[in-house]
C-alpha cells in the first residue's frame, strides 16, 4: 500500500494562500528534506537552492529530481555552513575562494561539503526573494 503525503493538499494550501508572487523568484528553503515540497513550487520561480543537512533525505531529493528542474540546486549542509560561506564570500561580487578541504577538513567541514560551495553562487549582495522554512506549514 502506498502511503499517501498530505492528501488533502494542506501543506500546498498553506504555502500558496500567502500573499506572495512566486513567479521569477530566487528561493533558498532550509530544511528541505526529500523535496516533496521544493517539488509543489519550483515550476513557478526562477532559481531554488534548497539546503538539507542529513544525508540520506538529501540524496533522496537528488534521486526524485523531476526532469526540468535544473534551476533547482540541493545542498547537503546546514544553515550554519551555509551562512558560514556567504559570510566568507564577504559580500563580494566575485566569492573568495573556498579553500580546500585539508585531511580532517576545516572546521568540521567533509569533502562533501567543499564541493557543494564551490559550486555554489552565492553572495551577500546576490540576495533571496523567498526563505522558506519548510517544516514550519
Amino acid at each position: 500500500m502506498t502511503t499517501l503525503i498530505d492528501p488533502e493538499q494542506n501543506e500546498s494550501n498553506a504555502l500558496f494562500s500567502l500573499p506572495l508572487t512566486w513567479t521569477g523568484k530566487s528561493v533558498l528553503e532550509i530544511g528541505s528534506g526529500d523535496g516533496r515540497l521544493t517539488w509543489r513550487y519550483a515550476d513557478k520561480v526562477a532559481r531554488v537552492i534548497a539546503i538539507e543537512p542529513d544525508a540520506e533525505k538529501h540524496q533522496t531529493a537528488l534521486a526524485d529530481r523531476p526532469s526540468g528542474f535544473e534551476h533547482v540546486e540541493f545542498l547537503n549542509l546546514g544553515l550554519d555552513t551555509f551562512y558560514e560561506h556567504v559570510t566568507l564570500s564577504g559580500g563580494l561580487s566575485r566569492p573568495k575562494a573556498i579553500p580546500k578541504p585539508k585531511a580532517k577538513g576545516l572546521k568540521g567541514w567533509d569533502v562533501e561539503t567543499f564541493r557543494s560551495l564551490r559550486s555554489l553562487r552565492v553572495t551577500r549582495d546576490k540576495k533571496f526573494d523567498l526563505a522558506l522554512l519548510s517544516w514550519s506549514l
